[in-house]
């Protein structure tokens, strides 16, 4: 293994332990539901999936479910939250006379474009009721159709988005994971399309193919001159896409085999050096780690897990205003999710927060995190969540500081 690939000292799981010590979520806003439990009606959403903060300081989300809809959510909403915790319904996602949802449900990614204007995934409802990308203003008016999906992993204009980020020419750019013209084995291999934020217009900017950028590319990260990262093949090669001239860069990255099976992961943050980093797994790794790669693919370290708990699921890394990475683990060691702190210098774990549960406050299943301005980390619990007798939790907004 890399020269990274040391041993964590006891010194470092001292310091975890009084980090741990320390710290407290908050929950600042709980989505209640009415019974019984899992069906009733959610007026104000349920399920959450995704918050972000906007430029004027508020913060803005999505509800996956309003209802339940045979054996998947239905409706769902986007909603805005101030600094203060006032919460407002911006757009629900209705039925149609056929009991369809024309306009998208089950609303589950969100973004800021550089236009002010807030980009989004629906993952069902549309004409083929497997989702749709959208837009809207924050005031949840003008609410508008970008591009309808379907689950063809033929489809030309991509299938099964992965990501969305704000580009730095103005537009906004995403992945899907099918779909395109490239050419794999079984399907087609994946997109990454711009959408020109001055006409909502939609267009396929990479068409991704096996024999040179690879397959399935995952979430976008954005450098720090303002261009796209991401990676392909479960992490094997890196990509760099250039807004400004239409390039794509491609990079090898030589991910260990070990007991036979390949190891391998996605970029998700930059460092506080510079470099990108995410997090990797395989069958016979015992667990996950964090790894780090430069810019243009060179040097990659791979650093010892830091859980062993394979079946964890992190959201991916961000890094904090203490200059550490943290994760929302969605399972985490109980099954209820934590939160965990680790090293960007050698991967290793600081800390880690247990606070989730069915009868938590702070709720369960954390699927996101971020830092929002002033350093606070701000982040969403998706399931449970304290509700007064007759309602249950579905989810609950929380904050702490790192």
């Amino acid at each position: 293994m890399p020269s990274k690939m040391h041993a964590v000292v006891s010194a470092a799981l001292l310091a975890c332990c009084a980090y741990a010590a320390g710290q407290q979520l908050t929950a600042v806003h709980t989505f209640v539901c009415k019974n019984p439990q899992e069906i009733g009606p959610c007026p104000q959403g349920g399920d959450v999936t995704a918050l972000i903060q906007g430029s004027d300081g508020n913060f803005y989300g999505t509800a996956e479910r309003t209802g339940r809809g045979g054996a998947a959510p239905a409706g769902g909403l986007i909603f805005s939250l101030t600094p203060s915790g006032t919460f407002t319904t911006l757009y629900k996602f209705a039925p149609g006379k056929t009991g369809t949802y024309p306009n998208g449900s089950s609303p589950t990614r969100l973004i800021e474009g550089p236009d002010g204007t807030l980009y989004g995934n629906a993952g069902f409802g549309g004409p083929s009721g497997d989702g749709n990308l959208f837009r809207v203003d924050k005031t949840g008016k003008h609410y508008q159709v970008l591009q309808n999906y379907s689950i063809n992993e033929f489809a030309a204009n991509g299938s099964s988005p992965t990501s969305l980020a704000a580009g730095n020419d103005g537009n906004v750019y995403g992945t899907t994971y099918y779909g395109g013209s490239g050419n794999c084995f079984y399907f087609n291999c994946g997109t990454l399309f711009r959408v020109n934020a001055a006409t909502g217009a939609y267009e396929v900017v990479v068409n991704f193919d096996a024999a040179t950028s690879g397959a399935n590319p995952t979430n976008l990260v954005v450098g720090p001159d303002g261009t796209f990262y991401g990676s392909t093949n479960n992490g094997a090669i890196l990509f760099h896409y250039i807004e400004a001239t239409g390039d794509l860069q491609t990079a090898q990255l030589s991910f260990p085999t070990i007991g036979g099976y390949p190891t391998g992961g996605a970029v998700s943050a930059i460092g506080p050096d510079g470099n990108l980093y995410g997090t990797y797994t395989g069958v016979f790794l015992g667990g996950i780690g964090v790894f780090e790669v430069q810019l243009d693919g060179s040097n990659l370290q791979l650093f010892p897990v830091y859980t062993t708990y394979p079946a964890s699921s992190p959201d991916g890394l961000v890094l904090a205003s203490d200059g550490n990475f943290w994760m929302a683990e969605y399972y985490g060691s109980v099954g209820f999710g934590d939160i965990v702190t680790v090293s960007p210098a050698d991967g290793s774990l600081i800390q880690r927060m247990t606070p989730f549960s069915s009868t938590s406050a702070d709720g369960g299943a954390p699927v996101e995190l971020f830092s929002a301005t002033g350093g606070a980390l701000w982040g969403v619990s998706s399931l449970y969540g304290q509700a007064p007798k007759g309602s249950y939790g579905a989810g609950v907004l929380f904050t702490l500081t790192p």
